[in-house]
């Protein structure tokens, strides 16, 4: 007789702030394609990380690669102890865009990979001002959203932007738009996946 594992899972007050906890990991972060000078001037960083998603990481790529920026761009690519052999889907134009930096470690889940992302953007690209953060399954939904993020960032005088995107599913790109909004992005139950 199998047990119900239930009992296990403690229920979560979401309604009282939750108190922060630091959970150190050894990221382990290396180049795998260093920054070149053009990349380190960029004002703008659109940041993507995967996991074993290649595929996806492309088209992501691509979708970013045809956006209409004003401002100088580089694309940081941040993988997460992906299997040997997946920067083999990224074909050789791509590999020798001078904007393009990709850096691999290990952080153990999206969410800490994303982190870390911002954290070598910080680091190591003293120019950038924004960073559009993106996963594999993102789009963007128009090839004037970064620049429109941006224009409306500078405009505001804020410290972030949140956009909405398109998501792609097992190589389809999903016809309605991804949007952020505000009654999304305050439910704590919803944001923790319950």
């Amino acid at each position: 007789m199998k047990k119900s594992l239930n009992h296990c899972i403690p229920s979560v007050d979401w309604s009282e702030p939750r108190v922060p906890s630091v959970k150190l990991t050894h990221r382990n972060i290396h180049f795998l394609k260093v920054p070149d000078k053009v990349a380190l001037k960029a004002q703008v960083i659109v940041g993507l990380t995967h996991r074993n998603h290649p595929e996806g990481l492309r088209e992501a790529l691509h979708s970013a690669l045809q956006q209409d920026v004003s401002q100088a761009v580089a694309f940081l690519v941040l993988d997460d102890s992906s299997d040997e052999g997946w920067m083999r889907t990224l074909e050789n134009p791509l590999l020798s865009d001078p904007r393009l930096v990709i850096a691999a470690g290990r952080f153990g889940s999206p969410p800490q990979a994303r982190n870390a992302l911002l954290d070598l953007v910080d680091q190591r690209f003293p120019s950038a001002r924004w960073v559009a953060r993106m996963d594999a399954d993102d789009r963007f939904a128009t090839t004037g959203s970064l620049q429109e993020l941006v224009r409306a960032g500078d405009a505001s005088n804020c410290s972030f932007v949140i956009g909405s995107n398109h998501l792609s599913v097992n190589g389809t790109v999903l016809p309605s738009i991804n949007f952020a909004r505000a009654e999304t992005l305050q439910d704590r139950q919803r944001l923790a996946g319950c």
